[in-house]
């Protein structure tokens, strides 16, 4: 396989949701439980609601 013949990079992609977000609850007051129980989790960095108290692992995805 010549070097122009190789695949192009991957790159890190952010999963996508397989559904729409609730959002349903301010997001300065959620916690992973009020996330579960509105049907929202897990909360992706970047998302609504997303804050790094609730990333455990520091992964960019809280309330796993």
């Amino acid at each position: 396989m010549l070097a122009t013949d190789s695949p192009p990079p991957k790159t890190h992609q952010p999963r996508a949701r397989r559904r729409p977000a609730n959002r349903s609850l301010p997001p300065t007051t959620r916690n992973c439980d009020a996330v579960r129980a509105a049907d929202d989790a897990p909360l992706f960095e970047g998302e609504p609601g997303y804050r790094p108290e609730l990333d455990r692992d520091g992964d960019g995805i809280a309330c796993e």
